[in-house]
């Protein structure tokens, strides 16, 4: 499988959103519901605030990654790949990635799920994340350095 991580341009605005609503919005709604004009206000604010890569998978957009090296961590915002291309190593390679970033700055890797995602909280704990902390509506990981 050849990925490969670009960053994302102001054309991409609509495929990032589109990808997290396709991912994301099955559990948004059941802990706090979906507002479209909410949802889209919060990612134009999102997208023109943080770094937003395209996941490619053999030349074809898959997904979205957002994350942010700050000096105390390594922060991921999004991490999101379309259904149809889940559970083909593809989140997988991009966790690896984002691990080698965070070790090679030897920062722990932060990041929160949504209540009720339980698909995602497992993917996270066999990286080695940590239940560190909640929130009304997330469970905050953390994965040491």
């Amino acid at each position: 499988m050849t990925l490969r991580l670009r960053k994302a341009v102001e054309a991409d605005c609509e495929f990032c959103y589109l990808v997290r609503e396709l991912a994301f919005r099955e559990y948004a709604e059941r802990v706090r519901g979906w507002d479209e004009e909410r949802e889209r206000a919060n990612h134009r604010t999102r997208f023109a605030s943080q770094d937003f890569q395209v996941i490619q998978s053999e030349g074809l957009d898959v997904g979205i990654l957002s994350a942010e090296t700050t000096p105390d961590a390594l922060k991921i915002f999004q991490l999101f790949i379309l259904p149809e291309h889940q559970g083909k190593g593809i989140g997988s390679s991009c966790m690896e990635h984002l691990i080698q970033e965070a070790t090679q700055l030897r920062v722990p890797l932060r990041l929160q799920v949504i209540n009720g995602n339980d698909r995602a909280l497992s993917f996270y704990k066999r990286y080695g994340f940590q239940h560190v902390g909640k929130t009304d509506t997330h469970i905050q990981l953390e994965r040491p350095s």
